[in-house]
């Protein structure tokens, strides 16, 4: 992505973010911006509310998907 730069340390990791803020990165930077806040949201997501996998699956199943159809969806997620 062009309008982004790293700050790192002695050992090479990345400390900072340096973000171009000219017009010509501003789609860059907006979709930058989108990416973390669909992250944080994310992060503080209600697990409690969650549904696992499993139950998915078997409701898919009981609309009338085929299980080989959903067989290429990963258990383990």
């Amino acid at each position: 992505m062009t309008g982004v730069s790293y700050i790192t340390d002695q050992q090479g990791k990345k400390t900072h973010l340096v973000l171009d803020l000219s017009i010509k990165h501003q789609k860059e930077i907006l979709a930058l911006l989108e990416e973390l806040e669909d992250i944080a949201s994310v992060k503080n997501a209600n697990i409690e509310d969650a549904i696992p996998l499993s139950e998915v699956k078997q409701f898919i199943i009981s609309q009338g998907v085929s299980e080989e159809t959903l067989s290429a969806i990963p258990t383990d997620v």
